[in-house]
């Protein structure tokens, strides 16, 4: 069907995501990544966009809260970053007091 149509359907990403990797693609940057990182990582995992996949886990690494610890833990696991996992595991522990508290954390733990 691509072939005949010169298309391409991407049905396992939403549209805002697609449109960023898109760009990374033909300029090499992404606006906003801190705030895109989450939802652009197991995309750049998927279409094998290793340099975005990098900047991905770094900023996700960089930007480690309480609030999404336990969410970016998970993004990481699903990719298979184990050094990256382990830094948020380990701060998971430092501060899984607060962590714990939030409601729905457990649930996803």
């Amino acid at each position: 069907q691509e072939a005949d149509s010169s298309k391409v359907k991407i049905t396992d990403i939403d549209s805002e995501t697609t449109k960023d990797m898109l760009k990374f693609i033909y300029t090499g940057q992404v606006k906003d990544l801190r705030l895109k990182a989450a939802s652009l990582l197991p995309a750049a995992d998927r279409y094998q966009l290793n340099q975005l996949k990098k900047l991905c886990v770094e900023s996700l690494r960089n930007n480690v809260t309480e609030k999404n610890a336990v969410e970016t833990l998970l993004i990481l696991d699903l990719v298979q970053e184990p050094g990256p996992q382990k830094e948020v595991r380990d701060y998971i522990v430092k501060h899984s007091n607060a962590i714990l508290r939030q409601k729905g954390v457990k649930e996803k733990l």
